[in-house]
């Protein structure tokens, strides 16, 4: 029988209380979940094996049915009141992909009073001897320094040395890592290869066994303070790179939120980055298009800021086009609160009829709530069925949509009988109170960004990720 696997990168899963290093988490609190769902057209049984730094641990979910999804919490992995930092492979009988979470919010027994960090990032479904990272800060900028931390884990059966290259420009800042076993992780510091402080770059990890990773994003807190904000996605393998890539959402001071794309030449010579960004929401003024472009030398990046390139209180979104292969993550921040996202850059080939969101929560534990950003990514009307599925049910919901050509449609609080009518519906309307996997099926090829806030509070911190293409 066939088996399917996707590595949950570096999945930090646990009540961590521990000293912080220079580029680790600050300490307090942390825990989170994995909701892996069946992408396959029979019941799936699925495993998941954690690798912590000294045990590794196992546990399962049975007959997960089609399109619906098993989640798994690090407060139940491993010895009651047991702490821990670990990455994770799920693997099943049937196709799945996996989304990973990570707070430090208290919920019961878990967490810490005060936080409000909160960082969502999908599983790796292929790892790759390469992994690129886009972005890198170390205490950048200044007056609003953020700091990023790298979680690289062992994807092979074999234990290897992981080699880092991080760039500004044509300066490269050079560390290894020996030693890795299979499944386990290791952080990589920027500090450790002597990347400058008040600095902004990229970072290439390479190995002799595959590779899967991600990044951490945050604020360093006043000390004894609560981390207030996190955001997170995976690295990229070489496959992920291309000659064009989709952005869904850019902004500039819209609703008081901020977007910058960061794009990484994964080529071998400098090459000029084209942005084409389309305005399709203004504040004051007429929507527009509008062009800017960017050199970027080999394995280094680059940064599209929305004021430089779209004008004060629009949305819109972008395209990114150079003649070497590129990778790139949009990372956005709202002003006066903790609320900062992140979401990677589609490969335009990557495009699908089939989009596959693995957790969608309607007023879910603590008023967490999803919205759903479906971008067509082609000239033409797309006509979308949307099926939600409820964890640990049999229920579904199905919803009918339009979404305009080179448009996009946003799903949120689906009981909104005004955004969402009845006769587009069949069935029931999906309720309050529900987590949820989401299928897409149109008959034009579409992407998927998934965001994740409190419904009724900007205090919390927010988290994006990526839908699936299939």
């Amino acid at each position: 029988m066939k088996r399917f696997a996707v590595l949950l990168s570096v999945v930090l899963l646990a009540m961590m209380v521990v000293a912080p290093v220079t580029a680790d988490l600050p300490p307090g609190g942390w825990w989170g979940g994995i909701q892996i769902a069946n992408l396959g057209t029979s019941d799936a049984n699925i495993a998941l094996t954690v690798y912590t730094e000294t045990d590794e641990y196992t546990t399962s979910a049975t007959d997960v049915a089609p399109g619906a999804s098993a989640n798994f919490l690090s407060t139940a992995i491993g010895p009651d009141g047991s702490t821990w930092r670990g990455a994770g492979v799920a693997s099943a009988d049937q196709p799945i992909a996996a989304v990973a979470s990570l707070t430090n919010k208290l919920l019961g027994t878990a967490g810490i009073d005060g936080g409000t960090a909160r960082a969502l990032y999908p599983g790796v479904n292929e790892p790759d001897t390469t992994v690129f990272f886009p972005l890198v800060k170390n205490e950048f900028p200044a007056g609003n320094a953020k700091t990023t931390s790298f979680f690289v884990q062992n994807a092979g059966s074999a234990a290897a040395t992981f080699y880092a290259q991080f760039k500004i420009g044509t300066t490269s800042y050079t560390n290894e890592y020996a030693n890795i076993g299979p499944g386990q992780m290791v952080l990589i510091d920027p500090a450790d290869a002597g990347f400058p402080t008040a600095s902004v770059g990229s970072l290439v990890v390479t190995s002799t066994v595959p590779l899967a990773g991600i990044v951490n994003e945050y604020k360093l807190p006043a000390a004894g303070d609560p981390a207030l904000d996190l955001m997170a996605t995976r690295g990229f393998a070489p496959a992920d790179a291309g000659n064009a890539l989709l952005f869904p959402i850019f902004k500039n001071n819209f609703a008081a939120k901020h977007v910058g794309i960061q794009i990484q030449n994964t080529g071998s010579v400098a090459t000029t980055a084209y942005m084409t960004a389309t305005e399709t929401f203004c504040f004051s003024g007429t929507p527009a298009v509008k062009y800017a472009n960017l050199e970027i030398q080999p394995g280094a990046s680059a940064t599209f800021l929305g004021p430089n390139v779209i004008a004060d209180g629009c949305l819109g979104s972008a395209i990114v086009t150079a003649d070497q292969p590129i990778v790139g993550t949009a990372s956005e921040s709202r002003l006066y609160t903790s609320q900062f996202t992140v979401y990677f850059g589609f490969n335009a080939m990557a495009a699908s009829t089939n989009v596959f969101a693995p957790l969608y929560k309607q007023v879910f534990v603590d008023n967490n709530t999803s919205g759903l950003q479906v971008q067509n990514t082609t000239g033409v009307d797309a006509e979308c069925t949307l099926t939600w599925s409820t964890v640990g049910t049999t229920n579904s919901y199905v919803y009918n949509d339009t979404i305009p050509a080179n448009g996009s449609k946003t799903y949120y609080r689906m009981d909104n009988a005004t955004d969402y009518p009845d006769a587009n519906w069949t069935g029931n309307r999906v309720p309050d109170g529900t987590n949820n996997a989401v299928k897409v099926v149109c008959d034009r090829a579409v992407v998927g960004v998934v965001q994740e806030a409190n419904a009724n509070t900007a205090s919390q911190d927010a988290g994006n990720y990526e839908a699936f293409n299939q």
